[in-house]
């Protein structure tokens, strides 16, 4: 049911009445059919009619809110309309009465203008008062400075001189030095931060094992970046599938599986036995297999599309594929090469079911499917025309008998 907001009204709800007991003694009454007005959608009218109406404390008047006829002048509410019938003036009740354009509710009990809500004002401004025998304002402030404490630093023993490589080789990691300043007012004061890393020798490199026969090394011209790959030997073809990229210099690894980066980032390691167990992981992997093109279960490859995939060499591969996956057991696809299977699979089906005259969805549908399904409704509707033609012709020929019928009749 609908109910007026303004507090101690008759017309608000039995809740209301019983939290709002004693709060005026109603507006005026009649005993006609109560009407409800909602708020103005103008918003200083809006506002004029929140700060006019009384209602409970902590309450907001809302665009939802309704206010009844009861606190209205009845010379701001529209309650007839005029007409003019055969040059006379005429007046019909309304059924829905309407207020006037700056209509404001003003009929309230006394007891109830209490509970107005407040306004706000602007504060008074403060009194303002000299700040004493100062004549200088530009150098004055609020507190005196305090110099700040010197921190006390000891002093750094030297760099140390058994720093010697017991041999020779051209994978010498460079060493960085740093000259912080502790305090700019003391800039002889300073800290040498010599950090190295622990030299790998070539006698190391030498010794880290293949993990199989077909591995193989190459080292890059005029730097520390050895990479590490397996020749695959078919009948016809010889092909590389795993590569390792180990930089000594930066001590990192980079994976690449078919041409494509697999590592994110680099992996780091510190030491030759590190990096033995990773050429033997990637060795222990097994690669992705993908998804072979089956002629029973996927379309033409001319006609397939699949936007999260790639055909190559007869196989779908996910543009997400793993590559290498982790298992002992029998080689199955990943998951990502899963999904394009599952999309070409969907497409198969869907091109089963759709043919060239059937009203179905045409976005399924190849460029040259699509030029023959519209060549062929251009062709049906033209035949379609061309019997209603001779149709209509028949039809017109049997009115005009028709007609000679009846003159006969008639004479």
């Amino acid at each position: 049911m609908t109910y007026c907001c303004v507090i101690g009204c008759k017309n608000s709800s039995k809740k209301r009445k019983v939290e709002q007991e004693g709060v005026g003694s109603s507006c005026k009454t009649s005993e006609n059919k109560t009407r409800y007005f909602h708020p103005p959608k103008d918003e200083e009218l809006f506002k004029r009619w929140s700060q006019k109406i009384p209602r409970k404390a902590g309450s907001k008047l809302l665009a939802s809110s309704r206010v009844c006829d009861k606190h209205f002048m009845d010379h701001e509410i529209v309650k007839r309309d005029e007409f003019i019938i055969e040059g006379k003036v005429v007046f019909l009740p309304r059924i829905n009465w309407k207020l006037k354009t700056n209509a404001i509710p003003s009929v309230f009990e006394d007891s109830t203008l209490q509970h107005l809500p407040a306004q706000k004002t602007r504060k008074e401004p403060m009194e303002r008062k000299p700040l004493g025998k100062i004549t200088n304002y530009k150098q004055h402030y609020r507190s005196a400075k305090k110099p700040r404490k010197r921190k006390e630093v000891a002093k750094i023993s030297e760099k140390p001189d058994d720093l010697v490589p017991t041999q020779t080789i051209p994978l010498q990691l460079e060493e960085y030095k740093d000259v912080v300043p502790i305090d700019e007012s003391d800039p002889g004061l300073s800290i040498e931060v010599v950090s190295e890393k622990d030299e790998i020798l070539q006698s190391d490199i030498d010794k880290v094992k293949l993990p199989a026969p077909s591995w193989q090394r190459a080292q890059l011209p005029n730097s520390a970046c050895f990479k590490y790959f397996e020749l695959v030997v078919n009948d016809n073809s010889v092909s590389i599938q795993k590569i390792a990229t180990v930089d000594y210099k930066k001590r990192t690894i980079r994976k690449t599986i078919m041409s494509r980066d697999v590592s994110e980032n680099n992996i780091f390691f510190t030491s030759i036995m590190e990096v033995q167990e990773m050429l033997n992981k990637i060795h222990e992997a097994k690669i992705c297999p993908g998804i072979i093109h089956n002629v029973d279960k996927h379309r033409k490859q001319e006609n397939c599309f699949v936007s999260s995939g790639e055909f190559l060499d007869g196989v779908w591969r996910a543009n997400k594929c793993t590559l290498l996956i982790q298992s002992r057991d029998a080689i199955k696809p990943c998951k990502f090469c899963k999904c394009v299977d599952k999309a070409l699979k969907q497409q198969f089906k869907r091109h089963k079911t759709i043919r060239l005259n059937a009203k179905s969805n045409h976005k399924y549908l190849t460029k040259e499917l699509l030029l023959q399904k519209i060549s062929a409704q251009a062709k049906k509707e033209s035949q379609l025309k061309y019997q209603l033609q001779k149709k209509n012709a028949t039809i017109n020929e049997l009115n005009a008998q028709i007609k000679m019928l009846r003159d006969k009749t008639a004479i």
